[in-house]
């Protein structure tokens, strides 16, 4: 098997079942799921982080979906997220939180009630995740390609970018050493940056990719899309696009 074709399989690992971390198959009778589901989203009683009419323009995005076995949907029904993957988890698969890795979605999803209010907060960080993925089979294959032909295309060429880091943000003075930062889920929980690597929260230095993980339930996430700078109100992805230099 050539090593691209091999680097394609590794990625693509497969869908794993909620209800026992098993990968599921074609073979299973799958349903396209909504993972916030339309009648839940509906429901005017229902508190979102949201407007309600434009909630329900979004619930039927590729976003908001997965496969899921029809039985398993048909349970689902109209039950808050967290609601239902926390029955899941305590009925049939103590091991949710990695079925909902290989769907791209957080794991906190299982315990954290707040993520039954966080549509919107939900959808973007899901889109960011897919996106990644994409770039992961998509880009970083057409570079292994171009370095084993030795051929770039003149578009990717004129397009080449260096992308700035956390770190290169601060060296300009767009970002400060003290400075102040949130993710949209926690508005009221601040970290403070470091460096260009860690951040001080609750007096204990870490990994500024750890504590947004801690802070999103996300098992990844990216700073420059997840990560808020209180002075500005904007995310570090906004100064770090906004600051982007072409070689």
């Amino acid at each position: 098997m050539p090593s691209d074709q091999k680097t394609l399989t590794r990625t693509a690992k497969g869908l794993r079942d909620w209800n026992s971390t098993a990968l599921i198959d074609v073979s299973m009778r799958l349903e396209d799921h909504h993972i916030y589901p339309r009648a839940y989203v509906a429901n005017s009683s229902v508190r979102l982080d949201i407007d309600q009419s434009e909630a329900e323009q979004l619930v039927d995005c590729v976003v908001n979906r997965t496969l899921i076995p029809k039985i398993l949907n048909i349970q689902v029904g109209k039950r808050a997220p967290s609601d239902y993957l926390s029955d899941i988890k305590a009925r049939n698969n103590p091991k949710l939180e990695q079925s909902l890795e290989s769907h791209l979605l957080p794991a906190g999803m299982v315990t954290d009630t707040k993520w039954n209010e966080c549509f919107s907060l939900f959808l973007n960080e899901r889109a960011e995740r897919i996106f990644d993925k994409i770039k992961e089979v998509t880009s970083d294959r057409m570079t292994t390609i171009e370095a084993r032909h030795g051929v770039v295309s003149e578009s990717r060429e004129a397009n080449q970018t260096t992308v700035l880091r956390l770190k290169d943000l601060i060296g300009m003075g767009l970002v400060l050493a003290g400075d102040r930062v949130f993710v949209k889920k926690r508005p009221d929980q601040f970290a403070s940056i470091v460096d260009g690597d860690n951040v001080d929260y609750d007096g204990k230095r870490m990994l500024i990719n750890t504590w947004g993980q801690q802070m999103t339930g996300w098992p990844s996430i990216s700073i420059y899309a997840s990560v808020y700078l209180e002075r500005t109100g904007q995310t570090i992805g906004s100064l770090r696009t906004a600051s982007t230099v072409t070689d």
